[in-house]
């Protein structure tokens, strides 16, 4: 099990709950966004993990301001993406092939 830290970025989101300023290792500087710990099996591309879960789950963009809202928003935006890959490796397909 790997632990791999990430920020959703929320630039324009000053009234939601879970928003702080954690520091973005891609930004290099802190940043206006939710921190998120993610426990990956050893082997899963973490690089790859992130772009997909932020391209095809749509995780930064909830418009949500409680912090319950976020989580669940969070939560089920991550279910879908284990879904899409479980899939994927059940038919043996691309992510690109999946999409289409």
């Amino acid at each position: 099990m790997i632990a791999d830290d990430t920020v959703l970025a929320k630039p324009r989101s000053k009234k939601i709950e879970l928003v702080n300023d954690p520091y973005s290792g891609h930004a290099h500087d802190v940043m206006a966004g939710i921190g998120l710990i993610n426990w990956l099996w050893h082997g899963l591309d973490i690089e790859v993990y992130h772009r997909e879960i932020k391209q095809t789950c749509s995780i930064e963009r909830c418009q949500a301001r409680t912090g319950r809202a976020q989580r669940n928003f969070i939560f089920l935006a991550i279910s879908a993406w284990v879904q899409q890959h479980k899939r994927r490796l059940t038919v043996r397909i691309t992510l690109y092939s999946a999409t289409r």
